[in-house]
């Protein structure tokens, strides 16, 4: 394997960072119900939605803070955390995936960040979580 060690407690792990990560998310997108870029922007007086390089559909709501963005700084930290190899790499690809989100005309710089930290909060929330509430090695057996 590339990474040896991707036990199943560790993929365990990946799932509960990504999903309270997800429960954060999409709480703060219910909270803020922010309009992305396009819809934003044709709000404006003048309407100013031909500033945004948007080459696919029309999204109207929902932008605060970016899912992919979330997921992608998730599962860089869950990697790096876990296996301590390769971190400019995973957190260069996570970071590309966040700017790809703004070059697409989805979501502002803003969204981004937050969903950069929110996946890097809820991944470290959850590996520090499960390693405290983690029984003592003698007590596994049992």
């Amino acid at each position: 394997y590339f990474y040896k060690g991707l036990a199943a407690r560790n993929v365990w792990l990946l799932a509960v960072s990504l999903v309270v990560a997800g429960v954060a998310l999409h709480g703060m997108k219910h909270l803020t119900g922010a309009d992305r870029p396009l819809a934003y922007f044709a709000k404006t007086v003048p309407p100013r939605d031909g500033l945004v390089h948007a080459p696919f559909e029309r999204h109207e709501a929902g932008s605060f803070p970016s899912g992919h963005s979330q997921t992608a700084f998730s599962v860089a930290t869950f990697m790096v955390v876990t296996f301590r190899r390769h971190r400019l790499w995973w957190f260069a690809w996570a970071a590309l995936v966040a700017v790809s989100r703004v070059y697409l005309g989805v979501h502002f710089p803003i969204d981004v960040a937050a969903g950069a930290i929110t996946g890097i909060a809820a991944t470290l929330f959850a590996v520090i979580t499960t390693t405290v509430l983690r029984p003592p090695a003698s007590a596994e057996g049992l």
